[in-house]
């Protein structure tokens, strides 16, 4: 029965999520992890990848901007960093922005190694982000 039920309420969330902007769906997953519904925030991230892998297609500037401006990256939006690092370095005029945000989360490459999330970010970069993050003489491949 709660099994019924999980699946139920998360039919539910994906049928209310797909009805938001991107922005707002961003803002959803940030309030969902904010109350610990980590449910909803995995939704709404499945939902913004899924856009975002679309040929042709990134996620918009407003979301990446707000992606940006958060003070630490948030382990539920590790899928969206291969997005948001893509973004940066097509010319959004974010580019500056791009390497605080990969040395904080993947600038340490054994704790990256250690973590299946991280491992999975990193992984999904694309060929530009990896050069751009594997450039950057802070990166730390040792203790």
């Amino acid at each position: 029965m709660a099994q019924l039920c999980a699946a139920a309420a998360a039919a539910c969330c994906q049928r209310m999520l797909s009805e938001l902007s991107t922005t707002q769906q961003l803002h959803a997953a940030l309030l969902a992890d904010m109350w610990q519904a980590p449910n909803v925030s995995t939704a709404a991230v499945d939902s913004l990848s899924t856009v975002a892998k679309r040929p042709g297609a990134v996620l918009p500037l407003p979301a990446v901007e707000m992606l940006l401006g958060l003070p630490t990256w948030p382990n539920f939006a590790l899928p969206l960093l291969p997005h948001v690092a893509s973004a940066c370095l097509e010319g959004a005029g974010l580019r500056d922005r791009l390497k605080p945000l990969l040395l904080s989360v993947l600038g340490d490459l054994e704790a990256v190694w250690a973590d299946a999330g991280l491992q999975a970010a990193l992984l999904a970069l694309s060929l530009p982000a990896m050069e751009e993050l594997l450039s950057y003489s802070e990166l730390k491949v040792s203790h």
